[in-house]
C-alpha cells in the first residue's frame, strides 16, 4: 500500500510541476496573449478553452452516460492537500485510499482523479473559461484525470488521450454549499501563494457535482494552463453547481504573491481566454 501511495504522491507532483512555472501569469509579460513565446505548444491548433455553442453542436451518438466510481464513497477518509500555487487553489489526491474513476461516455478506458482546482474573476460577472453562447460563468472547476492504462501521469501526457477533465460551471444563489463550505474553511491557512494544508476528511466527491450529470458537451483539447498540452478530452456538464455569493468571495481572499512579499495581488481572472475551434466538433450528450 505504501508503494501505491508513493506513485500516487509521484503523480501529483508531477502534474503539478508540468503545468506551473514562474514564467507564465494571467496579465502583463507572462499573459495568455504571451504563452505561445513562451510555450511553443501554447500556440497548437487544439487549444482550449473554447466557447461552446448548444445549437451548433451535434448529439454524439457514441456519448452515453459518465461513470463515476467511488465519487459518493463517504466509508474513508479523504487523504488531500490543498495548495495556493499562486495561479489557483488545488485539492491534490496523496493516496489511492479514496480511489475515484472516471469512466463511460465514450471514455475508451479508466481515469483517475489526481486533482482539481478552480478558476474565477475578480466579480460573479465572470470567470470560468469555457464560455456557453458566450456568456461567461462566475467560476469553472476542472476535476483532472489521467488515462490508467498508461500507468502514471508521465506517461499519460504523451498520448492525446492522456487525460480527461470534467469542466464544472460554478454559478451564484442564495445558499452556501456544504462540500465549498469545508474547503473554503481551509482558505485562511491558504491566503499566500506557496501555502499548502494537508487536509483529512470524509465527502462525497459526488457533492462537487451538480445533479445533472447527464447533459454535457465533448471535445478534444488542451490544458488550459502552459504547457497546454493536446492531450484532454473535455467533459463539459451543462448544468451549473450552485454556490452562495459569499462562498464565491472567498475565493478572492486567495493572494497571487507570496507572504512577506509587497503589494498584496488578489488572486482572480485566473482564466484563458476561449480559443478557435480550427475545425473541431464539439459534441452533445442529449
Amino acid at each position: 500500500m505504501e508503494g501505491m501511495a508513493s506513485v500516487a504522491l509521484f503523480l501529483v507532483v508531477f502534474f503539478v510541476r508540468s503545468v506551473i512555472s514562474v514564467d507564465w501569469d494571467y496579465s502583463g509579460a507572462g499573459g495568455p496573449s504571451h504563452w505561445s513565446t513562451l510555450f511553443p505548444t501554447c500556440g497548437g491548433r487544439y487549444q482550449s478553452p473554447v466557447d461552446i455553442v448548444p445549437g451548433e453542436a451535434p448529439q454524439g451518438a457514441h456519448l452515453g452516460p459518465l461513470g463515476f466510481s467511488g465519487y459518493d464513497d463517504v466509508s474513508k477518509p479523504f487523504d488531500y492537500e490543498l495548495t495556493n500555487d499562486g495561479h489557483t487553489v488545488q485539492l491534490n489526491v496523496l493516496t489511492d485510499s479514496r480511489r475515484m474513476t472516471l469512466s463511460g461516455g465514450g471514455l475508451t478506458s479508466q481515469y483517475d482523479l489526481v486533482q482539481f482546482h478552480f478558476h474565477w474573476g475578480n466579480s460573479s460577472s465572470g470567470g470560468a473559461e469555457h464560455t456557453l453562447n458566450g456568456k461567461r460563468y462566475p467560476a469553472e472547476l476542472h476535476l483532472v484525470h489521467y488515462n490508467t492504462k498508461y500507468g502514471n501521469s508521465s506517461q499519460a501526457m504523451s498520448h492525446s488521450d492522456g487525460i480527461a477533465v470534467l469542466g464544472v460551471y460554478v454559478d451564484v444563489g442564495p445558499e452556501d454549499h456544504p462540500v465549498m463550505t469545508k474547503l473554503i474553511s481551509y482558505y485562511s491557512t491558504l491566503k499566500y501563494s506557496g501555502t499548502t494544508v494537508p487536509v483529512n476528511d470524509t465527502f462525497s466527491m459526488k457533492g462537487m457535482l451538480p445533479d445533472n450529470v447527464k447533459d454535457y458537451y465533448r471535445y478534444q483539447g488542451s490544458l488550459t494552463t502552459p504547457k497546454c498540452l493536446e492531450v484532454v478530452t473535455w467533459s463539459v456538464l451543462r448544468d451549473p453547481l450552485r454556490v452562495s455569493h459569499g462562498q464565491m468571495n472567498a475565493f478572492r481572499s486567495l493572494l497571487v504573491n507570496k507572504q512577506g512579499e509587497s503589494p498584496d495581488r488578489i488572486l482572480q481572472n485566473n482564466y484563458r481566454p476561449t480559443q478557435q475551434l480550427n475545425g473541431r466538433t464539439i459534441y452533445r450528450s442529449n
